[in-house]
């Protein structure tokens, strides 16, 4: 049978070798969105800039002195289990993967992942930064 026919058997009720099936009437309708995806929404850049570590000088210290205790800090201000650093591998990687999905930042996994493998305490540095301005803005 061709696909067309199938089709059409289909929208008119019925099923493979069944007889049609009359759907009840309803009152109301009721519409389900099982998936939606935003066309043409523009990307931006990160606000903060990847080598600006001295624009909060606590967070770099932090970063710089104690990385596990500012990884912690950084987790639990994005939402995420505290101990992110200690439990999940290529965690900052992860982090700064969702950070910039919820903030619709333009880049690639594969630009994470190099940033937070050469780069890695500066990008800390900017995530968190980046965390801490969207919170203070409502946005995260």
């Amino acid at each position: 049978m061709a696909q067309n026919q199938v089709q059409q058997q289909q929208q008119q009720g019925y099923g493979y070798g069944q007889q049609p099936v009359q759907q009840q009437p309803s009152s109301h309708n009721t519409t389900v969105v099982v998936n939606q995806t935003t066309v043409n929404q523009r990307q931006k850049s990160w606000t903060q800039g990847l080598f600006g570590c001295f624009d909060d000088c606590m967070i770099c210290l932090c970063v710089t002195f104690c990385p596990l205790c500012a990884s912690c800090q950084m987790a639990q201000d994005m939402g995420e289990f505290m101990c992110l650093a200690c439990c999940v591998p290529n965690w900052m990687t992860a982090a700064r993967t969702k950070i910039r999905m919820q903030r619709n930042i333009q880049g690639s996994i594969c630009d994470d992942c190099c940033v937070t493998a050469f780069c890695g305490s500066c990008a800390m540095c900017q995530m968190w930064r980046e965390v801490k301005v969207a919170k203070q803005n409502g946005e995260m």
